[in-house]
């Protein structure tokens, strides 16, 4: 049997849907605007995105400027020091490491003269130079606690610089030899090297210590080194790449 309703009950159900139907469209214009909100909230993010994406790519842009400047002193820094070397385990007293003088004159009677005199020997020289036309200046850098400090030592002419490396591995003061091992010579006793920038000089010694790495050594202030696997010499051609990369791509 149907329901009758008076005519008072029908008016309070229409006007009760009324009421919902009114909440139910507020309801939809709030999530309208939710929906549009999050429409601009889109928008900004990818606006943030592309603003990051167009930054990180000036960064990126600006690093490389960076590290091809830096090669580019580096590069310079090692020019201006392919007149010196850095020579090791000359003792000095305290009194000589205030002295130029007598730090040029170790260095010179000690370890240059004799392979300057096995330049003359083979025909490279007239005869052995003076002190002061071979070597410009020398001082003493910081060391360790107890250990002999090295020294750096700049010559007149590369030329010099360039038969001392020549004739080194000949006539370099060396140690007495191992009587174990006889074909070995002994170790050098004033060993010298190139002078390196910090920054060469750091990497040099980072892939010497690489566990991949028989040796490390520069060659006109560039880096080469050889591997325990096999006897190639490779060159580093980048001394900003790290340790594990120059040895990893080769």
């Amino acid at each position: 049997m149907a329901t009758s309703y008076t005519k008072k009950q029908l008016e309070d159900i229409i006007a009760g849907l009324n009421t919902k139907m009114e909440g139910m469209e507020k309801s939809l214009a709030s999530l309208k605007d939710v929906s549009t909100k999050v429409d601009n909230l889109e928008t900004l993010l990818k606006q943030a995105n592309e603003k990051n994406a167009s930054l990180i790519t000036a960064l990126e842009d600006k690093e490389k400027k960076l590290n091809a400047l830096s090669l580019k002193l580096n590069a310079i820094e090692q020019h201006h020091r392919s007149w010196s070397v850095r020579v090791n385990g000359v003792q000095l007293s305290s009194a000589e490491e205030v002295s130029i003088r007598a730090v040029k004159n170790r260095v010179f009677n000690e370890v240059l003269k004799p392979i300057l005199a096995g330049a003359v020997e083979c025909g490279d020289l007239p005869e052995v130079p003076c002190m002061d036309n071979v070597i410009e200046h020398a001082h003493v850098l910081p060391a360790r606690e107890g250990q002999v400090k090295p020294i750096i030592c700049r010559f007149t002419i590369r030329e010099y610089r360039s038969l001392v490396f020549k004739h080194k591995k000949t006539y370099a003061p060396r140690e007495a030899a191992d009587p174990t091992n006889r074909a070995r010579p002994g170790r050098y006793r004033f060993p010298f090297f190139e002078d390196l920038t910090k920054m060469t000089f750091t990497k040099m010694r980072a892939i010497a210590t690489h566990p991949r790495v028989e040796a490390c050594w520069s060659s006109g202030g560039q880096l080469r080194f050889k591997l325990k696997e096999g006897g190639v010499v490779h060159r580093v051609q980048n001394v900003l790449d790290t340790a594990e990369d120059i040895v990893s791509s080769v």
